[in-house]
């Protein structure tokens, strides 16, 4: 058992080292004394946040390897989650994809808040579609594990707050989607029906026409699957939710520019 925090720092020296076998034997120590020594705990995170930046992709999969152990301590999860969430945007490695992509997981079902906030940083900081795209498929296909007990109205609200600023264009499409479908029973407006029925064109159209030049299909299908996959927007309620919730977005009550 190590309590002597000179020793401890002498593993969180050990991640400066060139040497790999070094480097991994200083992380797995780093991660088993993890709480021993709360005073160096920024240095210890950084210092394995270094040997994640190494060129030898083995050498960072250890590190990955250990940072799963840390899920239980509930610490520094925000900045483990960005780490991880930015790791998972430059990786080609399958292997190194995976284990990242079960490591972020697991932080997922106990700390959504913080995991989602942090991959929708990363989300909205990122001009580069195949990356925006890798980090919705995992919101997609790890957002419905979250246990119930954790899906607060906090967490719904975090979701749709950064929806809106992440995708607008999504959003947008997703609108339209629910106008000339699921939605029109629930709209007062009886010209609604009118245009669904008649097969005349909507007067959205201007607006569908502009946005899809720059949305894509991709985006489109994981925001989708991800909101209606959501247990508060599986009911009536919630579908009229989401549809105000895009109606305020994009403003939709704003005057109908005429060509």
């Amino acid at each position: 058992m190590l309590h002597n925090a000179d020793d401890y720092a002498l593993f969180i020296d050990g991640a400066k080292s060139g040497d790999a076998k070094v480097k991994k034997l200083s992380a797995q120590m780093i991660v088993r004394y993890w709480k021993n020594f709360t005073e160096q705990r920024n240095l210890a995170f950084y210092s394995l946040v270094s040997i994640l930046e190494d060129r030898d992709p083995e050498t960072r999969k250890a590190v990955i390897r250990e940072l799963s152990q840390l899920v239980k301590t509930g610490e520094l999860v925000d900045k483990i989650a960005d780490v991880l969430s930015q790791m998972l945007q430059q990786t080609d490695d399958p292997q190194e994809m995976s284990m990242l992509t079960n490591t972020l997981a697991q932080f997922l079902k106990s700390y959504p808040r913080d995991v989602l906030s942090a991959v929708f940083v990363n989300i909205i900081k990122s001009e580069d579609e195949s990356v925006r795209i890798r980090l919705l498929k995992f919101i997609n296909e790890h957002l419905r594990d979250v246990p119930s007990r954790l899906t607060t109205a906090d967490l719904k609200s975090l979701i749709e707050d950064q929806f809106r600023e992440a995708c607008p264009f999504v959003l947008f499409c997703l609108f339209i989607y629910f106008y000339l479908t699921e939605m029109a029973h629930f709209a007062a407006n009886n010209e609604v029906h009118r245009f669904i029925l008649t097969g005349h064109r909507c007067p959205y159209e201007f607006y569908v026409l502009q946005i899809m030049k720059d949305v894509t299909a991709a985006e489109f299908d994981l925001i989708f699957d991800v909101m209606r996959a959501m247990e508060p927007y599986q009911s009536v309620q919630g579908r009229i939710v989401l549809y105000k919730m895009v109606v305020e977005h994009i403003g939709i009550d704003r005057p109908f520019p005429v060509s």
